[in-house]
């Protein structure tokens, strides 16, 4: 089980298929509460047989999007240096000559 109440660490959890009891009034990532993949209690009043017995509903996907940021910010990558590496290099591309690259 993990205790936190920062937003970064309950996505991270939930990647994990971790239970996640978050100790603050409201949270960081709302789409985890919503589909109660973490437990949020409040700080002042914890109520702790709930806290102890708490496990998430049956893990939903792709909450925190479907996990292909990281290939499309290498493809990005890939193309500017591709382009950086050409002869008619222009560093000040525009964006919609990127948007034609992608």
């Amino acid at each position: 089980m993990v205790l936190t109440n920062s937003g970064g660490v309950q996505g991270e959890a939930y990647l994990l298929k971790k239970p996640v009891v978050i100790p603050r009034k409201n949270a960081g990532v709302v789409e985890l509460v919503k589909y109660r993949q973490v437990l949020l209690c409040d700080p002042d009043n914890p109520c702790e047989e709930e806290i102890l017995d708490w496990k998430p509903e049956n893990y939903v996907e792709r909450l925190l999007g479907d996990g292909s940021t990281p290939w499309r910010i290498a493809k990005t990558i890939s193309l500017y240096l591709e382009h950086a590496c050409s002869k008619n290099w222009d560093p000040y591309i525009s964006v919609e000559t990127w948007k034609l690259l992608s």
